[in-house]
C-alpha cells in the first residue's frame, strides 16, 4: 500500500517536472533570441554608428553615450569577452 502510494506520488512530481520545463522552454528560446540579436546589433551595427554620432558634434544624452561606450567596448575587446 505504501509502495503504490509512493510510485503515485513520484510520478506526479515527474509530471509535474516536464510540465514545468515545457513551459520554460518559450520564455528561453526568446531570451536567447535577445541576447543573439543584442549582441549582434551591438557587436556589428553600433560601431558603424559611433563615426556617425561623433561627426554630428552635438550633445548626445546619456543613453546613447553608454550605448555608443558600450558599442566602443565591444568593438575594441568584444572577441576578449
Amino acid at each position: 500500500e505504501n509502495l503504490s502510494y509512493l510510485t503515485k506520488q513520484l510520478e506526479k512530481e515527474h509530471e509535474f517536472r516536464q510540465k514545468i520545463i515545457a513551459a520554460s522552454m518559450y520564455p528561453a528560446i526568446v531570451l536567447a533570441t535577445a541576447v543573439i540579436v543584442g549582441g549582434g546589433v551591438s557587436f556589428f551595427v553600433l560601431p558603424k554608428l559611433i563615426d556617425l554620432f561623433k561627426s554630428l558634434d552635438t550633445n548626445l544624452p546619456l543613453a546613447t553615450k553608454i550605448l555608443l561606450a558600450l558599442a566602443t567596448f565591444s568593438k575594441n575587446y568584444g572577441i576578449f569577452v
